[in-house]
């Protein structure tokens, strides 16, 4: 099924928005290896970890699943090696991450201001911005 096919807009229209421990859990991965995208008025988040950490991604993966169109994280190879580089995945697009792009992008480009984490890092977003490895 294509991701913009008429099924997953109709099912985007009527998921939830974050709930807050994935909000704070989404605050401390930005500050750790995710990224984000905006796409037209809305954004997501892309996920990816190094093969070491591979159980933390697919984690990170089942606590996102209702916010992505993949099955599974993608799998990314070492150039002219069969070795595997990374796991990613991606949320889709949608209104309940443009808080926060907000708080993180300034310009197209990720920031991290100084109210941003005495305001908005709870103890949980705390322990995956400790868990992330920071090396993407």
């Amino acid at each position: 099924m294509k991701n913009n096919s008429k099924y997953w807009q109709n099912y985007k229209k009527t998921i939830n928005n974050l709930p807050l421990k994935l909000f704070d859990i989404a605050i401390g991965c930005m500050l750790g290896d995710a990224c984000m995208y905006k796409i037209s008025k809305n954004s997501k988040i892309k996920f990816e970890q190094g093969y070491k950490h591979k159980e933390y991604l697919y984690h990170l993966f089942n606590l996102f699943k209702d916010y992505t169109f993949q099955d599974e994280p993608y799998i990314r190879y070492e150039i002219r090696k069969d070795l595997i580089k990374s796991f990613s995945f991606r949320t889709f697009t949608h209104p309940t991450f443009n808080s926060i792009w907000e708080l993180y992008m300034k310009n197209g480009e990720k920031r991290i201001e100084s109210n941003l984490i005495r305001n908005y890092l709870s103890p949980i977003g705390l322990a995956y911005w400790i868990m992330d490895d920071g090396s993407l």
